[in-house]
């Protein structure tokens, strides 16, 4: 029992004796605990504890946390615990915009963890897992903002995991991060932003954080002080990204990546998965001597002495746009770029689903037994339905957008359907450079249906949407739209070790 010693009841029944009787039990049980010099007794077959937090009680009593986990700084992951009979079943989400490489440990042990991905329905025994100290450790790879299910089944078959994955010697759990940038730290400001009474100048201290091009970092009063007590703040960066300026502003709190995004685009150089006969499989992306540790201390070694070098698709699309939506019904992206950032305001101002069509080879050395093909679109904004020589393949609505397109690819000329949908913030935005039509109150409501409305008949302005409600100004900023890579096919060598 942990807690202060009750005075009265909860109840008002056989009131006040029941206010007695609960104080003739608390001194019976609390004795002479006073929270401070005297704060745990022994009762019974138990403790009274009282003056210490709950979690110090559990330290003491030896129960070790439910579930914790292993990264960076950075590294936020939400979780909850939820038993069903024999069953143990965790939900574990990644907080945070970047691939995380974590170790979860949970209080379950004897028992084979399972991997249940709710995106796509797919289950698996998770290949790396280990225990310690009376708890089972899971070794996962979580998406930006992924989460899956880790179930616990007593009744699951005993299993020979993995402790250690290594390539050439190095962990081949961590990923190869994107070729180093350059990154200029111009101006960073951290408080109020509209009040520079308010405002602290942090560009030192940022510049100082930048590493190899990259820079993550927390907007927090940890950089320098509270320019602003009892008032949430943001920081304000201004920077330079190989030669293009932008700036980025975030609220406390959250944590600034820059490149933004970048984090979206690590690339692994080998999975690991365990198939239907519960043998570990190694998918390895790239060349190397892989080691693979169970825990039974068995080593596999495995040497790939080759994978095919990833195919590009990032030039010479055929972009189709639907009709009387202003813009044109086809053209050509010599390479993949924003709608927002084409010269064509029709395009530009585009909200809608867009069709992009190419062709590509596929070497006959890159597909037979235990060969896998990947396609990965890079970042799409913000939802893809992709189809491979006129099969369906998927629909993606969060990174990583990639699928196995093994069983749709054919050697020699493939055709590849992305079609791509964004939101209606940037026609809406568009519309705002036309003429309006309709009257509005000052804080934007619409006054009044207009005629035009009433009768049924085309807009006066020209303008393509109609709201109830002004949402945005002339000039606002735009979403960034469409598929915007890099796209790559990606050849993957499958081994049984």
């Amino acid at each position: 029992m942990v807690g202060p010693k009750p005075n009265r009841s909860p109840s008002l029944q056989n009131y006040p004796q029941c206010d007695e009787e609960v104080q003739r039990l608390a001194k019976e049980i609390w004795g002479d605990l006073d929270g401070k010099k005297v704060t745990v007794r022994n009762y019974g077959k138990g403790k009274v504890y009282w003056g210490r937090s709950l979690e110090e009680v559990l330290r003491l009593e030896g129960i070790k946390p439910d579930f914790e986990f292993k990264g960076d700084e950075f590294t936020s992951i939400a979780w909850i615990h939820r038993r069903v009979g024999t069953v143990d079943i965790y939900f574990v989400a990644n907080q945070r915009e970047r691939w995380e490489v974590v170790e979860c440990t949970f209080r379950v042990r004897g028992k084979v963890p399972e991997i249940w991905h709710p995106d796509t329905g797919l289950t698996e025994i998770a290949p790396a897992f280990w225990e310690r100290a009376g708890r089972t450790v899971v070794k996962l790879r979580l998406p930006p903002y992924g989460s899956v299910f880790v179930v616990f089944r007593p009744e699951t078959k005993p299993f020979d995991s993995v402790v250690a994955f290594r390539r050439n010697g190095a962990n081949a759990w961590l990923p190869e991060r994107p070729v180093t940038r350059k990154l200029e730290i111009r101006k960073a400001i951290y408080g109020v932003l509209n009040d520079p009474n308010r405002c602290v100048d942090v560009t030192k201290q940022l510049q100082a954080m930048v590493r190899e091009g990259w820079l993550i970092v927390q907007a927090s009063n940890a950089i320098a002080g509270d320019p602003a007590p009892f008032v949430v703040k943001q920081l304000r960066v201004d920077y330079v990204i190989d030669g293009e300026e932008k700036t980025a502003i975030v609220t406390e709190g959250e944590v600034l990546e820059i490149p933004e995004g970048a984090e979206l685009f690590v690339r692994f150089p080998a999975d690991l998965r365990v198939n239907s006969k519960g043998q570990v499989e190694l998918l390895a992306y790239q060349s190397g001597t892989y080691e693979i540790q169970m825990r039974s201390g068995k080593v596999k070694k495995v040497t790939v002495k080759s994978v095919p070098e990833p195919l590009s698709l990032d030039e010479n699309w055929e972009v189709g746009f639907p009709p009387n939506w202003g813009a044109p019904e086809k053209v050509k992206f010599e390479r993949l770029i924003s709608w927002t950032r084409h010269p064509n305001p029709g395009i530009r101002y585009f909200s809608g689903t867009a069709t992009y069509v190419r062709e590509f080879e596929v070497p006959a050395d890159w597909i037979g037994k235990d060969k896998i093909i990947a396609l990965d679109l890079g970042m799409v904004r913000h939802i893809a339905e992709v189809r491979l020589n006129g099969a369906f393949v998927g629909v993606f609505w969060k990174p990583p957008f990639r699928a196995d397109i093994t069983k749709f690819v054919k050697v020699g000329k493939n055709t590849l359907e992305v079609r791509v949908a964004n939101t209606w913030v940037n026609r809406l935005i568009g519309d705002e450079e036309l003429p309006d039509d309709c009257e509005w109150h000052p804080d934007g409501r619409l006054r009044n249906f207009p005629q035009w409305f009433i009768e049924g008949k085309p807009r006066p302005s020209g303008r393509l949407t109609f709201t109830t409600w002004k949402h945005y100004r002339k000039g606002a900023p735009l979403e960034e739209s469409g598929l915007l890579g890099p796209v790559q096919i990606f050849p993957c060598v499958l081994i049984k070790p």
